[in-house]
């Protein structure tokens, strides 16, 4: 564990954090949007829950580094009612050549995201193995191995979703 704070490991687990709830987020969104794709869908949740639930576990993390992380937000009123109306406009839309081409950029834009987390997850843990903060490393260990199977399933699904919107 690390004997004193620091505050500049503590900026890149407060933009770690902030990734990973943004992350959260957008596979919410893009699992509503893409109500009629099963897969994605669940998969989105499932990924969200994940990412959440690293944002928390680097809470204890930030505050021994000196950084300010926001406690969990539960979702308001506001963000449910937009996701049962993306919901409701998936399931009126179906599958077509448009909402194809809508899946195939969420995917993009999904990937770019990730990817984003998963950098920062490497820059974190080099810091923390720097510092000798073993509770960290711990923590960057399971959440790299976790980011790894992300990129593997997203790149997956853009592989069976671009040959099927994009030559059809």
């Amino acid at each position: 564990m690390s004997a004193r704070p620091r505050p500049k490991l503590g900026e890149y687990i407060e933009k770690l954090h902030d990734a990973l709830t943004d992350l959260a987020g957008e596979y919410r969104k893009v699992g509503e949007r893409h109500a009629s794709e099963h897969d994605v869908y669940h998969t989105c949740h499932t990924l969200a829950k994940q990412c959440e639930g690293q944002a928390e576990a680097l809470a204890p993390h930030a505050e021994r580094h000196a950084a300010d992380v926001p406690e969990a937000a539960d979702e308001d009123a506001r963000e449910s009612m937009l996701a049962g109306l993306r919901r409701v406009t998936a399931a009126v839309v179906g599958r077509s050549s448009a909402t194809g081409m809508l899946l195939l950029r969420d995917l993009r834009q999904l990937h770019l995201e990730i990817e984003e987390a998963a950098m920062l997850w490497l820059i974190v843990g080099q810091a923390a193995q720097a510092a000798r903060d073993r509770d960290l490393l711990v923590l960057v260990e399971r959440s790299r191995e976790e980011i790894t199977s992300q990129l593997l399933w997203i790149s997956t699904r853009i592989k069976e979703t671009a040959p099927q919107v994009l030559v059809s």
